[in-house]
């Protein structure tokens, strides 16, 4: 660990001369350790907050103020999606039942539009969970998703209470 630099009257004296000098925090980090004094540019960067502006002769550019213009015509529309989305409707216990049933998929195996929600299942030889891997659908802008459209609607929708019977 790096001991704390003691800021006396001839640190503070170096520090401003090579600050006015025009070096940046890592110049005066180095001018200040190549005399001896153990810094980093953070502490230097703080004792020149609490120096104050007025002990330096180099004045810090201040940034400037940048003027945004408006565009002259508003910005094209994005083609609607050429799929319309999907209707919403809850998941039957028919289809919570059909997930059940699914052996599901090595997540490492699962190729590109395959469903990857993670099932309660493990891999008997790796241990890592399993996913889904049923194709994926849309979402409800139409858009593909990363899920089945069962497990789509499953995680956007509430599950219906199981009847008992």
């Amino acid at each position: 660990m790096v001991e704390l630099i003691r800021w006396t009257d001839e640190a503070d004296a170096l520090l401003i001369q090579l600050w006015d000098e025009g070096g940046s925090f890592n110049y005066v980090m180095q001018g200040m350790r190549a005399a001896g004094y153990e810094v980093t540019r953070n502490a230097i960067a703080g004792r020149k907050n609490r120096l104050g502006e007025g002990r330096f002769s180099r004045k810090t550019a201040k940034p400037t103020q940048r003027t945004w213009k408006m565009p002259t015509e508003p910005p094209k529309q994005r083609p609607a999606a050429a799929r319309p989305p999907p209707p919403r409707r809850e998941v039957s216990a028919a289809e919570l039942e059909m997930l059940f049933l699914n052996a599901g998929v090595n997540y490492l195996d699962l190729s590109k539009g395959r469903c990857k929600a993670i099932l309660d299942k493990r891999d008997p030889h790796t241990k890592l969970p399993l996913c889904c891997g049923r194709p994926c659908g849309l979402d409800y802008h139409g858009a593909d998703s990363v899920y089945c459209p069962t497990h789509f609607r499953l995680y956007h929708t509430t599950i219906p209470k199981r009847s008992s019977g």
